[in-house]
């Protein structure tokens, strides 16, 4: 009887000696339970926010590359048009429009020096006449001034078509034709420059939508593996 007396004693002694002892010792595992569920729980609504986030720009991605691909396929219709037309012009230059041009102006100059002649041959066929019927008065004197002056017009104009043609033949013809070739060659670099650009565009875009792939197979690993140690807790 004394000894359980004594025992007693001592265990409510010890429990108001240690209060801090005997709380640690009481069992939370309830409590404990319930916490560890909420941190999963914020835990797992983390991630598929983030999923979901990085779904979404998988998807912008998708459309920005789609519309890329568009404006590519324009940018280069437009860029391969620019060196077909560039190439015909040229070609067409060299083949038909130099030579027609050369026989145009040379045309021309003779036309001019023809009209020319048949000017001069008429103003002394009049002449001729006025002399010849003794005509000196002010009507055969105007006639004559006239054709004189047509002449003189004449001449200045064939001397400027004989001018042209000569340049055309010396300076003209090769000019335009490097002119013309200068411009193949411009259009054919910025072909080249646009295919190059369109080929850094799209690595860029690939590569963007790798990384972005990369992390949603990250985000559904990280969910399948908390999904799995949830369950194997319970």
């Amino acid at each position: 009887m004394r000894l359980f007396f004594t025992t007693t004693l001592i265990t409510a002694i010890g429990l108001l000696a240690f209060p801090q002892f005997s709380a640690a010792t009481t069992p939370q595992e309830p409590e404990a339970e319930f916490l560890e569920e909420e941190y999963v729980g914020d835990e797992r609504d983390e991630l598929e926010q983030e999923l979901a986030a990085a779904r979404q720009q998988m998807q912008l991605s998708h459309l920005r590359m789609a519309a890329m691909l568009t404006d590519h396929n324009y940018s280069m219709l437009s860029a391969e048009a620019e060196v077909a037309i560039a190439r015909a012009a040229l070609q067409a230059f060299v083949e038909y429009d130099a030579a027609l041009e050369t026989q145009t102006m040379a045309l021309e100059v003779e036309t001019t020096r023809d009209r020319l002649s048949d000017a001069e041959e008429e103003l002394a066929q009049l002449t001729t006449m006025y002399e010849r019927n003794a005509l000196a008065d002010a009507t055969a004197q105007v006639v004559l001034e006239r054709s004189a002056r047509s002449i003189e017009r004449q001449r200045a104009e064939l001397a400027i078509v004989q001018k042209r043609f000569e340049a055309w033949k010396a300076f003209g013809q090769s000019y335009q034709q490097q002119e013309l070739g200068h411009a193949a060659t411009l259009a054919q670099a910025s072909l080249e420059a646009t295919i190059a650009n369109q080929e850094l565009e799209l690595a860029e875009r690939e590569a963007e939508t790798a990384e972005l792939q990369g992390s949603i197979l990250e985000l559904e690993a990280e969910l399948a593996s908390l999904d799995s140690a949830t369950e194997s807790d319970r």
